[in-house]
């Protein structure tokens, strides 16, 4: 008997089996990871894919480093880059930075997940590692030695070995555009890790991972004596360092630290976290998320880690030259209200260096949704070096996490991170770009509230006409 199909079955007949071969091209295991049903995920807004699991930390242990893979949302994920995300500390969460900063959902303060409008995955298929191990859902049993001190060394192989798993586990993200972002102390890490993949001989075959740019928020870069010499605090002592006046919220000097101001004890200071713990600690959560019994109560930061942690006593200077002499891209940027690492000592370490060619200083724009209609707005300055392959930012009304305090500017900074060929050429002057920008401008939606809509701002759409962003989207080429 023949089978007739209408066309809208047929349709959804392709769909189909184009998603099945999808899902076959992936190793098992990989599909073991896929996230089926996020409780709580909100069903308004885009369809993305996701995964989460354990990747391998280390060789000879049990160490494992916990991961949250959600591919691009409004960018067919086998075109987008691939950008790793890490939150620094030492012993933050990065799950906390995909839920509390730049991630698709957020979780407000009934433990509810929301759409965040300015999401990173929008253009990028983001991969949150929990870092070292003993993080988060992160855990090694040579961790839980009460001698046991972590260390920027053993940190960066941990890394290395995760990523080298990783692409066991999606052999699609080989020879991938790859890019390195986090913040705080992970000004630290990714320098590191970055140098580290230059050198490593899976990692840095055709068929591994394509460094191309290293975006560093509010970053420890310099030793402590320099960072002491910017912040007026020489001599500096380690209690300096680590217990800070608990009345005064060192992350942005314009509001209050209205939580945990007691002490770190396993929060991140001045930050109430206390919902998104409680979503993480759920059971259908966690199994949800596929997290091992052998992971320790989430908290977004560890205390121990942060008090057995060897900080960084050297400067990054050869990192940061090392990727420049190979053409990394590296975005440097600050929130101006940042106290505990401000603004300032990042622009004078930049200065201080020196680098192969100096270049000019001009605002940045960025496109803000308010009350229904979109308006150009100054982002910050930057400066931008060596033929714009270095850049640094500030950026105005932010403190130490700029996706959470400044959402539309941030993610403007991530995709001019992504495409600094768009907006960025030498000749282009500052008042070229906000014209540019204000056009871009007058082609956006924006929602009656104002918050946010289908924006993407500034020198991201500067070019495209029409305002259509799936058009738009579908032009660049990362």
């Amino acid at each position: 008997m023949a089978l007739h199909l209408s066309h809208h079955n047929l349709q959804l007949l392709l769909l189909w089996l184009t998603m099945s071969l999808s899902l076959m091209s992936q190793p098992f295991s990989a599909q073991r990871h896929r996230i089926v049903n996020l409780p709580g995920q909100p069903t308004m807004g885009p369809r993305f894919g996701q995964y989460s699991g354990y990747l391998q930390a280390a060789e000879q242990s049990n160490s494992r480093l916990f991961y949250w893979l959600v591919e691009s949302s409004e960018k067919p994920p086998e075109e987008a880059p691939l950008v790793l995300w890490l939150n620094g500390g030492p012993g933050c969460s990065s799950i906390g930075g995909l839920l509390t900063t730049n991630g698709p959902f957020l979780v407000n303060d009934r433990a509810q997940l929301v759409h965040n409008p300015w999401a990173w995955n929008r253009v990028a298929n983001m991969l949150y590692l929990e870092s070292p191990a003993g993080v988060g859902f992160s855990y090694g049993k040579a961790r839980t030695s009460s001698k046991f001190r972590w260390n920027d060394g053993s940190t960066t192989r941990d890394n290395i070995l995760a990523l080298r798993q990783f692409l066991l586990l999606f052999p699609e993200y080989r020879a991938r555009n790859f890019y390195l972002t986090g913040e705080s102390y992970a000004g630290v890490y990714l320098p590191l890790l970055a140098e580290a993949l230059l050198a490593d001989e899976r990692l840095s075959r055709p068929d591994g991972l394509r460094l191309r740019g290293v975006a560093i928020g509010n970053g420890y870069f310099m030793a402590r004596a320099e960072f002491a010499y910017f912040m007026g605090l020489m001599p500096v002592t380690e209690k300096q360092f680590k217990d800070p006046d608990p009345t005064f919220n060192e992350y942005n000097v314009e509001s209050l630290c209205h939580h945990n101001i007691l002490g770190y004890n396993d929060s991140y200071r001045c930050l109430n976290t206390t919902a998104m713990e409680h979503y993480l600690q759920r059971p259908d959560v966690r199994r949800a998320l596929g997290v091992s019994p052998q992971a320790k109560r989430y908290h977004i930061c560890s205390g121990r880690i942060f008090t057995s942690y060897d900080f960084r006593n050297e400067a990054l200077t050869h990192q940061l030259l090392l990727l420049n002499r190979s053409k990394i891209d590296v975005l440097l940027y600050n929130g101006n209200l940042d106290y505990l690492l401000p603004y300032l000592a990042t622009a004078g370490f930049v200065d201080n260096m020196t680098w192969p060619l100096q270049g000019n200083r001009y605002s940045w724009y960025y496109c803000q949704c308010m009350f229904g209609a979109a308006s150009v707005q100054v982002g910050g300055s930057e400066t931008s070096l060596n033929a714009f392959t270095i850049r640094y930012r500030s950026v105005s009304g932010a403190g130490h996490s700029t996706p959470i305090e400044k959402p539309e500017a941030s993610f403007q900074l991530f995709v001019d991170f992504l495409m600094p060929s768009l907006g960025l050429q030498p000749q282009l002057m500052e008042q070229q770009q906000q014209k540019r920008v204000l056009r871009a401008c007058e082609a956006m939606a924006c929602q009656a509230n104002g918050s946010g809509a289908v924006a993407l701002a500034s020198k991201f759409v500067m070019s495209a006409s029409a305002g259509q962003l799936s058009i738009m989207l579908a032009a660049v080429q990362l």
